[in-house]
């Protein structure tokens, strides 16, 4: 964001594998959230109170790799989840995400960051 004016931003968890090439990566007028689906949730996930476009839940299926991530343990639907979302959201995420830049690769249609989370505070 500091070295252009993005149309458009995908972030994507690395432990996530897209089940259909069909699931495109465009912008629409709302954010896009492209992982609709999970077989780790048995392809159930709901999101309320957000403006998202979405693919339809044929293409926007998931394979999540298993991890160490203690968070992915609780199903979607968990209300102590749900509610600990609904609390933190426009606090907690990408606004207050510390990391260092790893790599950029400038491509004609998208430029790629890789970039390691384990910082306490965002540097360019």
């Amino acid at each position: 964001m500091q070295e252009e004016e993005w149309d458009c931003v995908f972030f994507h968890d690395v432990n996530l594998l897209p089940e259909d090439d069909c699931n495109l990566y465009i912008c629409d007028i709302y954010p896009p959230h492209v992982s609709v689906a999970t077989d780790k949730f048995n392809y159930k996930l709901q999101l309320s109170g957000m403006l998202l476009s979405r693919p339809h839940r044929l293409f926007g299926r998931y394979h999540m790799l298993e991890g160490q991530d203690p968070s992915h343990q609780q199903s979607p639907q968990s209300p102590g989840l749900l509610a600990s979302i609904r609390r933190r959201w426009q606090q907690d995420g990408i606004n207050s995400l510390g990391y260092r830049l790893l790599s950029k690769e400038l491509q004609p249609l998208y430029t790629s960051l890789t970039v390691d989370i384990n910082f306490p505070t965002s540097q360019p």
